[in-house]
């Protein structure tokens, strides 16, 4: 089936690449989702503070291409559930919006804080599974 790269034009990224992994990161926010973005790439790419509160405000895509190995890999860093300057209703669109992603998208890392799987665990899990299909566990990491 045919796919229309929205990021044609974001700088380090090419969609016609053969040897591209990329990487969506959720969770709620303050748990270390954009962190967790730059120590996979590598680097600083994406706004990161050790704080309960929100700094990702949109999904963010950056990438690094490792020469040696001949692959891009690329995170996608999104807003927080339970975040404090947006709807849980907003992440989700959000969400909904990069969901046309979901053909390039190799895995999905489900951050959650150390405590307790809890309701709110669930609710998350169950919106996650909303916006992209039960197929999304079978490429995830929780």
């Amino acid at each position: 089936r045919g796919f229309a790269c929205p990021l044609v034009g974001h700088p380090g990224m090419s969609c016609g690449a053969t040897r591209k992994k990329t990487v969506l990161v959720i969770g709620d926010t303050g748990s270390g989702k954009s962190f967790l973005c730059n120590l996979l790439l590598g680097r600083s790419a994406f706004r990161s503070h050790n704080s309960r509160g929100s700094v990702t405000r949109e999904c963010a895509l950056d990438s690094q291409v490792d020469a040696e190995l001949g692959v891009e890999f690329a995170t996608i860093d999104t807003p927080g559930f339970n975040d404090t300057r947006m709807t849980n209703g907003a992440v989700q669109k959000l969400l909904a919006e990069w969901g046309s992603l979901a053909p390039r998208v190799g895995a999905v890392i489900v951050v959650i804080p150390p405590v307790r799987f809890n309701q709110a665990v669930v609710d998350l899990l169950n919106v996650i599974e909303s916006v992209f299909g039960d197929r999304v566990w079978a490429h995830s990491i929780v």
